[in-house]
């Protein structure tokens, strides 16, 4: 079908150079261009195009992920921890080009597990290298701890991938713009051991009780069976019953020395396997770690070997600078007859010396002073007996207020116990060699009476454990000694032990760790024991569903759409061409008005109008108006004075040329096409018939358009 444009189009290709037809096209052409360009954006706006963002670039992306123990719950496929690694990868994969992204571990401490980077293949790495751990998880600080790399007014964004169930999740701002959460959802049925203990009765020999608490986190009853096994044998099993959300303490009791491990078990297959088993191990206690300072005391040497388990270190001179870089160092002190700053906390035994700050005071001496029989009640005392004790001389003491003279000759003080905050003290106001007390039975006794005040034993729970991701102190020889730690999964991995106690931080996993040293080798036990990591239910989830992707609880920018803009820009390129407005219903959808309406009828409606005033037997110049004038498409004008009188109608003569005329009469402009065609007799205006009367029904194989 023959169309206006194409028609127009066809004869300039024919009648003009390549060279000159797209510049002449928009000199001469303007009002078809901007038709063009309408019909352009009413079939872009068609599309309902949109736009994600404007203005500055986008920025980095932080990612936090999980990777606390809750993670290892069952998921909708796999574990969460398997839902997160997907989540993960989607994320690098939709990662748009020149943006970076920081990956930061959420366990049992933040950790940047990779630095801002744009390396796709190095991110999908370590996705796949993702592992949750067996501790809490300090989420709620990991985010805390991305958002200070998040750049003042960029776009920067914190992506985290968690299943929501740790502590503080509800106190986050997740409808925040720079803050998402992809949620990692799954089933959430739990039961756990929360608690696993021995505990020695007191007063009782290799007398004990083994406790086991157990929490239900459903909501409903459960009923389970209970196994303790010691050593490698099982020694007890019994079926419990918890109701819904509650706890239960059963308690064994156990006669006899404790085996090296112990471990409970729950028989429910549930949602997080992980609390479903506790372990213990009982080992020897650490070693006391003892620091003598002075001129050296063979009596003290001697019982320093008989001691058991003691760790002695010796110098000669009070290390002021050590100690207050190290203040933990030593359990305790001894400070034989040398002179004594200011002391802080610890635990120090002053043998014929006294330390400023304290409030004893030396006012000289006394000689062969008498004890008397009676000593004060304390735990240094116990089983101590010193009748008939020689004593050369020894200093004398006063202003004992706030201490506790434990032995004394009339009214001077020889053996008092001091106890002020932190600081323990024994003072023994007599020189060993000036005395008889090394050749008594009351000597170990008294030494061994204040190591025990210094430091009780673990008398009460024997067992070596600790909670995941607590670091565990390993006591050995500081200074040269190797420690060679290995995990429950079989991993092992050494140690150079630079501080005594050695501080081992990597108690990840759940189970039995042995350590071996120089000095020293034992194991420990490291459980779970975390109600807010088995309470594996979410604790916050997506309130608004217009700013979260379904499915995932990811946060959508809301796009901007453009046929608004679009139709506007259309409508103002149809105004200039027409010179009117074009006018819609009331209630129009844009879209769909758009598919239902197409643009040739609307061109049609534009093409058939008629202007008011026009003749209708030509249609298309004004009839019976003063002040008409013409431009025909070569440039030439026609004014009032080439005009017929009594009439506004121009002559056929002057239809000569092809392309575009305009005519205007008070304000009102009109456009023609012209053509040529036949003699110069035939050559009208396109759709009219000789002698410039125009054809209604159109010259065959021509056609007119009103612009």
């Amino acid at each position: 079908m023959r169309t206006t444009a194409l028609f127009l189009w066809e004869r300039v290709l024919k009648e003009r150079p390549m060279g000159t037809r797209i510049g002449w096209l928009f000199k001469k052409n303007l009002l078809l261009m901007l038709q063009l360009l309408s019909a352009l954006m009413l079939i872009v706006a068609l599309a309902d195009p949109s736009l994600l963002r404007f203005g500055a670039p986008a920025g980095d992306t932080i990612v936090v992920i999980d990777l606390s123990a809750s993670m290892k719950a069952r998921g909708l496929r796999g574990s969460r921890m398997d839902e997160a690694r997907r989540e993960f990868r989607a994320l690098v994969d939709t990662l748009p080009a020149g943006e970076r992204m920081m990956v930061i571990g959420a366990g049992p401490s933040p950790r940047v597990l990779s630095p801002l980077t744009a390396d796709g293949v190095r991110l999908r790495d370590l996705g796949r290298s993702l592992e949750a751990t067996d501790a809490p998880g300090q989420v709620k600080e990991a985010v805390l701890f991305a958002h200070s790399f998040i750049k003042r007014g960029g776009r920067d964004r914190v992506v985290v991938l968690s299943d929501g169930a740790f502590e503080g999740a509800e106190e986050l701002p997740w409808h925040a713009s720079q803050l998402r959460l992809i949620l990692v959802e799954g089933r959430n049925e739990n039961i756990g051991i929360m608690g696993f203990e021995f505990r020695r009765l007191p007063d009782r020999a290799e007398e004990y009780e083994v406790m086991v608490h157990v929490r239900n986190f459903t909501a409903r009853p459960i009923r389970t069976s209970l196994a303790l096994t010691l050593g490698e044998k099982l020694w007890a099993e019994s079926a419990l019953e918890v109701p819904a959300q509650e706890s239960r303490v059963v308690i064994y009791p156990y006669r006899g020395a404790p085996p090296r491990r112990a471990v409970a078990r729950l028989g429910f297959e549930d949602d997080f396997p992980l609390d479903n088993v506790a372990f213990l191990t009982f080992s020897e206690p650490a070693p006391l770690r003892l620091l003598y300072v002075g001129k050296g005391n063979p009596y003290l040497e001697h019982l320093f070997r008989f001691l058991p388990n003691v760790r002695v270190s010796r110098m000669e001179r009070w290390p002021a600078k050590l100690l207050r870089q190290e203040p933990g160092q030593f359990d305790v002190i001894i400070a034989d007859g040398i002179s004594l700053p200011s002391l802080g906390e610890g635990n120090f035994i002053l043998i014929n010396t006294v330390a400023e700050g304290l409030p004893l005071k030396v006012k000289g001496k006394i000689y062969r002073p008498r004890l008397l029989s009676s000593l004060k009640e304390h735990p240094l005392t116990q089983g101590l007996r010193l009748d008939d004790l020689y004593i050369k001389d020894a200093l004398r003491l006063e202003g004992a207020d706030g201490a506790i003279v434990l032995a004394r000759a009339g009214a001077e003080p020889l053996l008092v116990a001091l106890e002020r905050g932190r600081l323990r003290a024994l003072v023994l106001g007599f020189d060993l060699f000036a005395s008889d007390l090394p050749f008594r039975v009351a000597f170990p006794i008294l030494f061994s009476n204040a190591f025990n005040w210094f430091r009780p034993p673990r008398s009460e729970f024997p067992a070596e454990q600790v909670q995941a991701g607590t670091p565990y102190a390993i006591h050995v020889s500081p200074g040269g000694d190797r420690v060679e730690v290995k995990r429950p999964r079989g991993r092992s991995e050494t140690l150079q032990a630079t501080a005594n106690p050695l501080l081992y931080p990597e108690t990840v996993e759940a189970g039995f760790y042995a350590f071996k040293a120089q000095s020293r080798q034992g194991e420990f036990a490291v459980n779970l024991f975390s109600q807010s990591e088995s309470q594996i239910n979410p604790r916050v989830r997506p309130q608004d569903p217009t700013v979260t992707e379904r499915g995932t609880g990811k946060k959508t920018e809301a796009p901007f759409s453009l046929w608004p803009l679009l139709l506007a820009v259309a409508l103002i390129l149809s105004r200039l061409s027409d010179r009117q407005w074009v006018v819609f219903p009331l209630g129009f959808s844009p879209s769909g008005y758009l598919r239902d309406r197409s643009f040739a009828v609307q061109s049609e409606n534009i093409t058939r109008r008629r202007c008011p005033g026009c003749d209708p037997g030509s249609g298309f110049l004004p009839q019976r108006r003063t002040g008409s004038q013409g431009k025909f498409p070569s440039g030439h004008r026609v004014g009032p004075a080439q005009q017929k009188s009594g009439a506004a109608r121009w002559s056929p003569g002057f239809w000569t040329e092809t392309g575009l005329g305009v005519f205007s009469s008070q304000g009102f402009q009109l456009g023609r096409l012209f053509s040529r065609g036949g003699s110069r007799r035939n050559r009208h205006p396109v759709g009219a018939s000789g002698g410039g009367r125009p054809d209604r029904r159109g010259a065959a194989g021509a056609g007119s358009v009103d612009f």
